[in-house]
């Protein structure tokens, strides 16, 4: 359990927060994570451990310093906070982003609460958010964005579903007088396969040939196969990758081939195949296979 320290000029954890922390709960959480919105830091300090990296945004300089404080306080280290109206002060491409809006329209508001207005409809900040998101998601991301019946749950479907969006609710609840959801957002899977095909078919084959080495590890007569071309245009390739990957901090590794016969292991510092084992002369030889590690 966290302890959480709170200000009443920062958004504390309400019914919301909660909503949204049991929608997560089951969730298949990992990379690089972004909160937008981190108010006192209560979501990013709790899911902080199922990720590698996580980063919390607010547009409120007070929030952000709570954030802060509520971390080091509870020792949590793999979060950073900074200042952010929404994607304006926010780098690089995330796993999954996670947001609790402004969402309550103007009318409704006793007082003026910037943390809850979210303008005449309630959409404000809401549909700011939905146009920019798509620019900071990786391509299988997900998006948790909590919204209440009174800014127009349909308008968010409609408009995510007209972008090839897969929209979803994952939890709801009902309070006195409106409805709470959280959408799990994410590219649809048919958007995801044209992309890497699209992807794909940009690349060059020793592009290609990487990338399907970093997925997984293969001989080279597997390589011929999937390309439809010779081993040794395979194996030229290789050379040339070897190399390259050397300038960029990369490496060609090299699972050394096995005589099957008297189990003699080769030792080859280029990229070759041996076709004899030296120790007994047999042809029975299990080929090297190559993965590459960034």
């Amino acid at each position: 359990m966290f302890t959480i320290t709170t200000d009443p000029e920062v958004y504390g954890p309400r019914e919301d927060t909660f909503l949204l922390l049991d929608a997560l709960v089951d969730e298949e959480l990992s990379g690089r994570a972004l909160e937008i919105g981190v108010g006192t830091g209560v979501i990013t300090l709790n899911l902080a451990h199922r990720f590698q990296e996580m980063v919390g945004v607010d547009i409120d300089p007070r929030a952000v310093a709570l954030a802060e404080y509520n971390a080091e306080e509870n020792g949590v280290t793999n979060v950073q906070f900074h200042c952010s109206d929404l994607f304006s002060s926010v780098s690089g491409a995330f796993d999954v982003i996670i947001f609790n809006p402004p969402y309550c329209p103007s009318d409704e508001l006793s007082i003026q609460d910037f943390s809850c207005d979210g303008g005449p409809d309630g959409r404000n900040t809401i549909d700011a958010f939905l146009s920019q998101f798509n620019g900071f998601l990786s391509p299988e991301g997900r998006v948790y964005l909590l919204q209440s019946s009174l800014s127009n749950l349909a308008q968010t479907r409609t408009y995510l579903e007209a972008r090839k969006f897969d929209c979803t609710i994952l939890v709801r609840t009902r309070l006195f007088f409106e409805e709470l959801v959280v959408f799990r957002i994410q590219h649809s899977k048919s958007e995801i396969q044209l992309s890497e095909s699209k992807r794909r078919n940009c690349m060059t084959r020793r592009e290609e040939i990487v990338q399907l080495l970093q997925d997984a590890e293969m001989t080279s007569l597997e390589l011929a196969h999937h390309f439809k071309i010779p081993k040794k245009t395979v194996l030229s390739d290789l050379q040339h990758i070897s190399r390259s990957l050397r300038n960029r901090n990369g490496d060609l590794t090299v699972k050394m081939p096995v005589c099957n016969h008297c189990g003699f292991t080769f030792k080859l510092t280029v990229i070759k195949e041996p076709s004899k084992c030296p120790n007994c002369n047999s042809e029975w030889i299990d080929p090297p296979t190559y993965r590459v590690v960034p």
